[in-house]
C-alpha cells in the first residue's frame, strides 16, 4: 500500500483522503502547525476607505473579523481558490483569484496592476513582506492586519511511532513554516531521518528550494493547488 503523510490542517484533508483511499492509498495526517487566532485591533480599519482588500490564506478569513470589518463594495482578492470559497461561504462575498495561486502569481497578474490605491492585506503574523513591499513600489498605500499566528505543533510519541512504522512514501507540505516544523521533528529524533529521502510535494517552487537546502532529497511541485491536483500528481 502506498502512503502519503499530510502536514496541513486536518479539516483540509477529508476530500483528499477519500479520493486517495479509493485509489488504494493510505493517508496519514499530522498537522505540522497549530493555527491560533490573534487578538485583533480592527478599530483603525473598520471605517477605512480602502480600495482593495487581499486575503492571503484560508486562515485569514476570520469570522470575528468579517463581523467587524466592512468589505462590501470593495475590490476583494484571495490568493487561493479555497480562500475565496471560504470567504463566499462565510460572508457571501465573491473574490477574484489569480490563475497562479501564489504571491508571485498574484503580483504578476492583472488583478494588482494598480497604483495610487489604498490596499489592506489580511494575513498571518510574520511571513514574507513581498506582497506589501511590491505594492508600495507601485505607489500604493498599503496596510496589513494580522489575524492569526502559526505555531509549531507538538508531535506525540504515538503519532511519531505511527509515522515511523508506516514509512510514508510521499510527504505533502503546504507552507514554509510547516516545512520547518517537520524538519524540527526530524532533527530532534522524533521522526526518522528516512523522511528526508522520501518524495516531498508542495505547491510552490519556493518551498521546494528551501526543502532541498535543509536536506530533503526528492522534491516536486504540485501543478494545481487543489486536492484534485495532488491526486493527479500521485495517481498516474
Amino acid at each position: 500500500m502506498r502512503r502519503l503523510l499530510v502536514t496541513r490542517q486536518p479539516e483540509d484533508n477529508e476530500v483528499l483522503t477519500k479520493a486517495l483511499e479509493a485509489q488504494g492509498w493510505q493517508v496519514i495526517s499530522w498537522p505540522a502547525l497549530v493555527i491560533k487566532t490573534t487578538t485583533m485591533e480592527v478599530s483603525n480599519y473598520t471605517d477605512m476607505d480602502v480600495d482593495i482588500v487581499v486575503f492571503t490564506s484560508k486562515n485569514s478569513v476570520s469570522a470575528q473579523l468579517l463581523k467587524r470589518l466592512n468589505i462590501v463594495n470593495k475590490t476583494v482578492i484571495c490568493i487561493g481558490t479555497t480562500t475565496a470559497e471560504k470567504l463566499f461561504k462565510r460572508a457571501g462575498i465573491k473574490a477574484a483569484t489569480p490563475a497562479k495561486t501564489t504571491t508571485e502569481g498574484l503580483l504578476s497578474s492583472k488583478l494588482l496592476e494598480v497604483s495610487n490605491k489604498k490596499i489592506l492585506i489580511i494575513k498571518g503574523k510574520g511571513g514574507r513582506k513581498l506582497l506589501k513591499d511590491e505594492l508600495r513600489k507601485r505607489n500604493n498605500e498599503v496596510f496589513t492586519l494580522d489575524v492569526y499566528s502559526r505555531l509549531d505543533n507538538t508531535l506525540t510519541d504515538r503519532e511519531a511511532e505511527k509515522i515511523n512504522q508506516l514509512e510514508p512514501e510521499y510527504v505533502l507540505v503546504t507552507s514554509v513554516d510547516g516545512l520547518y516544523s517537520l524538519k524540527k521533528q526530524i532533527d530532534e529524533g522524533k521522526l526518522t531521518k528516512k523522511l528526508l529521502g522520501k518524495k516531498l510535494l508542495s505547491f510552490s517552487n519556493r518551498i521546494n528550494e528551501i526543502a532541498k537546502k535543509i536536506g530533503f532529497e526528492k522534491v516536486r511541485t504540485v501543478n494545481k493547488m487543489s486536492n484534485k491536483g495532488i491526486v493527479e500528481t500521485l495517481v498516474k
